[in-house]
C-alpha cells in the first residue's frame, strides 16, 4: 500500500482506538456489539510491519489498524440509545431505506424495484448484511441508511437504462437526462477514491463510463440553454 492510500484512509476514517474514546466503550464491548450483529465491521484493516531492531528477530512484528467510516459514531450513539436493540435497529435501518427511496424518487431517480413489497424487503435484509460487513464504508463518503439506498437505487436505474439503451440507434435528450440524474446523484454520494478493486469498477462502469459515452450530449445541451443570447 502506498504512502497515499494510507493518508487517505487516515484522513476519511476513524480509527479504532478514536471510535472507542469518541463513543465511550471498551473494546469488548465493541466485539460484542459485532458478534451481535448489530454494528458494522471496519471497513479497513492495516497491517504494518514493524521495524526489526534486532538481527535475531525472526520477523517483525505486525502492528493492526481498524479504519472505520465516520458515520460510525452515529450508529453507536444509536446502538446505546436504543440499549442494544436489534430489532429496533434494524427497524431503524430499514426506515432509513425507505426513507432514501422516497428521495431518490422525488428526484427523478425511479427505482425499478419500488417503495414497497417483497423484493424491497428482501432489498434492505441484503444491505443490512452489507452495512454489517463493512462495505459501504469503502465505497460510500456516508453509511447512513439514507445513502446506502440512494446508492442501490441509482445503480438499479442506470443498470435498467444501459439494457434498455446501450444499443439503441437513436437516444432522445430525456432519456440522456434520465441517466444522467442517476449518474450524477451516485457520483455525489460515492467515495472520491477507495482501495478496493470492487469499488473502484463500480465508478468505471456506473459513473465514468456512462457519462463519456451517453452523456456529452446532455451536458452540451445543457450548456447550451445556459448561454445568454445577444
Amino acid at each position: 500500500m502506498s504512502t497515499v492510500d494510507i493518508q487517505y484512509c487516515l484522513r476519511h476514517f476513524i480509527t479504532h482506538e478514536e471510535l472507542l474514546a469518541k463513543v465511550g466503550i471498551t473494546a469488548d464491548d465493541l466485539k460484542e456489539w459485532q458478534d451481535a450483529g448489530i454494528f458494522p465491521h471496519s471497513s479497513y484493516t492495516l497491517e504494518f510491519k514493524n521495524k526489526v531492531v534486532s538481527m535475531f528477530e525472526p520477523s517483525p512484528p505486525t502492528s493492526v489498524l481498524y479504519l472505520y467510516p465516520p458515520g460510525s459514531l452515529e450508529w453507536a450513539k444509536k446502538v446505546c440509545e436504543v440499549e442494544q436493540s436489534k430489532k429496533i435497529l434494524k427497524l431503524h435501518f430499514a426506515q432509513g431505506i425507505r426513507l432514501g427511496l422516497q428521495q431518490a424518487k422525488e428526484q427523478g431517480i425511479e427505482d425499478p424495484l419500488g417503495l414497497e413489497g417483497v423484493s424491497v424487503t428482501n432489498m434492505i435484509d441484503k444491505h443490512w448484511g452489507h452495512f454489517l460487513n463493512g462495505s459501504y464504508g469503502i465505497g460510500l463518503k456516508n453509511t447512513a441508511p439514507e445513502h446506502i439506498a440512494l446508492y442501490g437505487a441509482t445503480i438499479r436505474v442506470i443498470d435498467a437504462w444501459l439494457k434498455e439503451y446501450s444499443d439503441a440507434p437513436a437516444i432522445s435528450i430525456e432519456q440522456r437526462e434520465i441517466l444522467k440524474r442517476a449518474v450524477d446523484l451516485l457520483d455525489s454520494i460515492c467515495a472520491e477514491q477507495t482501495l478496493s478493486v470492487n469499488d473502484n469498477d463500480t465508478r468505471e462502469q456506473y459513473i465514468d463510463l456512462p457519462r463519456q459515452r451517453y452523456l456529452s450530449a446532455v451536458d452540451l445541451k445543457i450548456q447550451n440553454n445556459n448561454t445568454p443570447t445577444a
